[in-house]
């Protein structure tokens, strides 16, 4: 499934799409399901980023097999990401459309909101190694990136 963010305009970073969670709306109020059977890849972990102090980013960096699916729980969160060639800045907000990020993609987090709760659903389990922390590596190993979700 594919939906939109808050940018109207379509996402230009390579293997990077918007994820739409089903919401169900009734007089009780809203009920979203993240239900892992139907996301683009196996689910092998979920933690959840909150309370960062103003000024601060997260993640600067690429993963080299993991996918991730950003959505914000809560607030609102700027996300750029970059393949090595095109570059985009989004902001999460919607409750329901998350984001999906590919491998050898470079993601950094800022702009948190004071009540921002990220969630983050990841491919592979924590592996340091699979962690991409040097701009400059990275470009080097994004080169072709064509990897797509």
């Amino acid at each position: 499934m594919s939906g939109s963010g808050s940018n109207e305009e379509p996402l230009t970073v390579a293997g990077c799409r918007f994820w739409q969670f089903p919401t169900f709306a009734d007089q009780r109020g809203n009920l979203t399901v993240a239900d892992f059977a139907t996301m683009s890849f196996p689910v092998r972990r979920v933690f959840y980023i909150s309370q960062v102090p103003e000024g601060q980013t997260r993640a600067n960096h690429a993963q080299r097999e993991s996918k991730e699916l950003l959505l914000a729980i809560t607030g609102t969160v700027s996300v750029l990401i970059d393949d090595g060639r095109s570059r985009q800045s989004i902001v999460l907000w919607r409750r329901n459309v998350g984001l999906l990020i590919a491998p050898k993609t470079w993601c950094s987090l800022s702009h948190f909101s004071k009540d921002a709760v990220l969630a983050v659903f990841a491919s592979h389990p924590y592996d340091v190694a699979d962690q991409v922390a040097d701009y400059d590596e990275f470009l080097s190993i994004s080169v072709g990136n064509s990897q797509r979700l």
